[in-house]
C-alpha cells in the first residue's frame, strides 16, 4: 500500500467478510498487539472477525485482546480457542501477522491453510 487512500479502499472491500486473523504460535507481546490492532481495525471497518491462538495468550497479555466474544464493549470480535470450532464458519480472508513464514502459526492452522491449501513457497 502506497498511502492512506489506497489502505481506505482496499479495508472497504473487507466490510461484511469472515476475517480469521492469527499469529505465531507461543504469542509474545507484540503478536499479542499486532493481532488485536488488526482485529479493532478490521471490525471498526465492518467485516466479522475471529481471532485464534495456538498455544493461548500469556497471561500477562490478555487485557490487550479484544474481549472474549465482544463482550460489554460489543466490539465485533471473537475469540475461539481450537480450530474445531470454525468447522461452521469458513473465513473469506485469512490474516497472519508477526509471521516470518507459513509454518509459524503452527499446528492446525499451519496444517489447513498453508499445507493444504497453499503450498509454503506461495504463502506471503
Amino acid at each position: 500500500m502506497h498511502d492512506a487512500r489506497q489502505m481506505a479502499d482496499f479495508l472497504s472491500t473487507l466490510q461484511g467478510k469472515r476475517v480469521l486473523i492469527t499469529t505465531h504460535a507461543a504469542p509474545d507481546g507484540d503478536a499479542i498487539g499486532s493481532v488485536s490492532a488488526m482485529a479493532y481495525l478490521l471490525a471498526e471497518v465492518g467485516a466479522q472477525v475471529k481471532i485464534i491462538l495456538i498455544g493461548g495468550c500469556p497471561d500477562n497479555l490478555k487485557w490487550v485482546l479484544p474481549p472474549v466474544d465482544g463482550g460489554d464493549e460489543g466490539c465485533g470480535v471473537e475469540r475461539v480457542r481450537r480450530f474445531s470450532e470454525l468447522a461452521h464458519w469458513v473465513p473469506d480472508v485469512f490474516v497472519a501477522v508477526d509471521c516470518g513464514d507459513g509454518e509459524r502459526p503452527g499446528g492446525e492452522i499451519a496444517d489447513f491453510f498453508v499445507r493444504q491449501l497453499l503450498p509454503a513457497s506461495q504463502w506471503k
